[in-house]
């Protein structure tokens, strides 16, 4: 669950500059902690409405969130608070600027208002500092695995409420960048399953989630995992999530096993239907049941339903 420090060290050499503000930001990622080149772009603009960033939640059961409404015409670009949608045209409020998706090689879907910081008290709208290492962070909401708040991380789908350690390797629950599929990308670039990023190129492979795999030879659009399956993640309540073609496929495992069964705007990960453990790949087996509908899981999450012997 955690994230090892010397990972935190490494990604420091990703670090780039802000402009004059002569900064660089940082946001933790699925399994580092990617930099993002913050935006400075003024917060005042030329007229065009702005949509919502806030939406209103889908639910567990897969139902996708529904969009905001858009900005009157004509009216200036309405100014983002921390972690609202933003780009070149919708700005933030200062002290925050922008992470753009457009950043460089990869950034979060629709972009993320937000800013580097060293404590908390740095951080606007309640924030809470994601620290890297001393004095440097970035801000963002924390969050509560299992809650039913339909505005879990401002209701984005594209933000996944997530467990990463603190300096102190303490849990803590933040809100952070997962893109589900490749319609999250509003600027056409790829949904990278290994980053939770929108890319230019995706850094995975072609083996779609719940195909056979090689951990020594990782082949899979996400990640191989020990017991031999393509794996990825995904948001609970995201209307386009694990979208495998001719498969059918659900968000419903739980990442976390010592937290509560995840809810609405959690981080989770994808599994694939199965009538009996002959239709999973690797080690998985056909032991998650909801709603009437079995998935294929790994070893820890149950026992199985063999297949009957004719």
């Amino acid at each position: 669950m955690g994230t090892a420090y010397h990972g935190r060290m490494a990604s420091l050499a990703r670090f780039a500059p802000l402009g004059v503000m002569g900064l660089a930001a940082c946001f933790v990622s699925i399994d580092d902690y990617p930099v993002g080149n913050i935006d400075t772009t003024s917060s005042t603009g030329s007229g065009g409405g702005a949509p919502s960033a806030s939406s209103t939640g889908g639910t567990a059961t897969g139902g996708g969130g529904m969009g905001g409404s858009g900005g009157a015409g004509g009216m200036a670009p309405a100014d983002g608070q921390l972690l609202d949608k933003c780009d070149a045209n919708n700005f933030c409020e200062p002290p925050l600027s922008c992470w753009p998706e457009s950043d460089e090689n990869a950034g979060p879907a629709g972009g993320i208002c937000t800013k580097a910081c060293a404590t908390d008290a740095e951080c606007p709208n309640d924030g809470y500092c994601a620290l890297v290492m001393p004095g440097f962070g970035t801000c963002t909401h924390r969050c509560t695995i299992g809650d039913a708040d339909p505005n879990k991380c401002l209701g984005r789908r594209d933000l996944a409420c997530s467990v990463v350690p603190d300096l102190d390797m303490e849990d803590v629950e933040i809100c952070r960048p997962l893109c589900s599929d490749d319609t999250d990308c509003v600027t056409g670039r790829e949904c990278d399953r290994r980053t939770g990023l929108c890319a230019v190129k995706a850094s995975g492979n072609f083996g779609q989630m719940g195909a056979q795999c090689n951990p020594n030879f990782d082949l899979c659009r996400g990640r191989c995992s020990a017991g031999q399956t393509c794996q990825e993640e995904c948001v609970f309540g995201a209307q386009a999530s694990c979208v495998v073609p001719n498969v059918a496929t659900r968000c419903i495992l739980p990442i976390y096993l010592t937290y509560p069964l995840p809810n609405v705007g959690d981080r989770g990960l994808c599994a694939r239907e199965c009538t009996c453990d002959d239709d999973c790949n690797g080690t998985d087996l056909c032991n998650v049941e909801f709603q009437g509908t079995r998935y294929c899981a790994p070893l820890s999450y149950g026992t199985g339903l063999p297949c009957p012997v004719n």
